[in-house]
């Protein structure tokens, strides 16, 4: 980890993380209960987009990026390329191709990643090729994460895609199912930005 220092948010700081906290609090009280499934996939899938991309956001404040910069020195390889690359991947898929309606539907190719000359952010092509390099055990790593919500373990498995020809189709649902990944997410997103509540 990086030296150890306390770094308090600035007035323009404090009041974006207001925001972005008070937000993510909501949607996670929301998503995390059992009638969110009921609703439809559409809703569903837009409360899922919006939540990533306040953690997205979040994420971007130095005392939390130090500490996923530093994940890999005290947790698996596979928990850093979740918590930095696997959830950004989802936000810009999201984000960028705005033709999706749930979760299930969601999908990208390389050709796709890389469909005009005039995109600047190759950070989803990156993601896919980064993929290509992990290792089997870091292709498809498995946690277990005890929810404090409902008090218990619960048992996750992430699958990475891999020898992909530039118009396979990496679905979504095929990393991880929708299920899984609302549960697993958040709880992530959770453990990593309550760091600054802990710092603050």
């Amino acid at each position: 980890m990086k030296e150890e220092k306390i770094i308090r948010p600035n007035k323009k700081e404090l009041e974006m993380l207001r925001l972005l906290y008070d937000k993510f609090f909501h949607l996670y009280e929301e998503i995390r209960s059992k009638e969110f499934l009921k609703l439809d996939a559409s809703i569903r899938f837009m409360k899922l987009s919006k939540m990533f991309a306040i953690y997205n956001e979040a994420q971007l404040y130095p005392p939390i990026k130090y500490v996923l910069d530093d994940l890999d020195k005290i947790r698996p390889k596979s928990e850093k390329f979740i918590a930095l690359n696997l959830f950004s991947f989802i936000r810009n898929v999201l984000a960028h191709y705005p033709v999706f309606d749930s979760w299930n539907e969601v999908y990208i190719t390389k050709n796709l990643a890389t469909w005009s000359d005039k995109i600047k952010n190759k950070s989803i092509l990156r993601f896919l090729d980064d993929c290509e390099k992990l290792d089997d055990y870091n292709r498809n790593p498995k946690f277990r994460i005890f929810d404090n919500k409902n008090k218990k373990f619960e048992y996750f498995e992430i699958n990475f895609p891999s020898g992909l020809k530039d118009d396979d189709k990496v679905y979504l649902k095929d990393i991880i199912s929708e299920e899984a990944g609302i549960r697993f997410c958040t709880i992530f997103m959770m453990k990593y930005l309550s760091i600054q509540l802990e710092e603050d």
